[in-house]
C-alpha cells in the first residue's frame, strides 16, 4: 500500500500565517524591550482563521519571551480564513523564530 500524505492548506497559506505572526512577534518583543532570544509557538486554527486554543509557547529565555509571544499571537488574530478547496477544518501549526533586534 501507498501512503500520501498532504498539507490540508497550501505552503503558501502556510506562509501566510508565519509572516503575519512575525509581524506581530517582532512589535511585542521590541515594545517588551526584549534582547536576542528565539520561541517556538504552537497553535491551532479554525477554518475560519481563528485561534482554536491559546496557543503554546516555550522558549529557553523564559517567561517575558513568552508571554510576549503569547500576547503577539492573540493580536495577531483573526487570520485568514483557509482557501477555497481546503477541506480541513483546523490546522495545526508550530513555528520556532529567532529574534535579533
Amino acid at each position: 500500500p501507498e501512503v500520501v500524505l498532504q498539507d490540508p492548506v497550501p505552503a503558501s497559506y502556510r506562509h501566510t500565517v508565519r509572516q503575519r505572526l512575525q509581524v506581530y512577534l517582532t512589535s511585542q518583543f521590541l515594545s517588551s524591550t526584549l534582547r536576542q532570544g528565539s520561541v517556538v509557538v504552537s497553535f491551532v486554527l479554525s477554518h475560519d482563521g481563528h485561534l482554536m486554543s491559546g496557543g503554546e509557547v516555550t522558549s529557553p529565555q523564559g517567561e517575558l519571551f513568552i508571554q510576549a509571544a503569547k500576547e503577539a499571537l492573540s493580536k495577531a488574530q483573526p487570520f485568514p480564513p483557509f482557501p477555497q478547496g481546503s477541506s480541513a477544518s483546523e490546522v495545526r501549526f508550530r513555528l520556532a523564530v529567532e529574534y535579533i533586534p
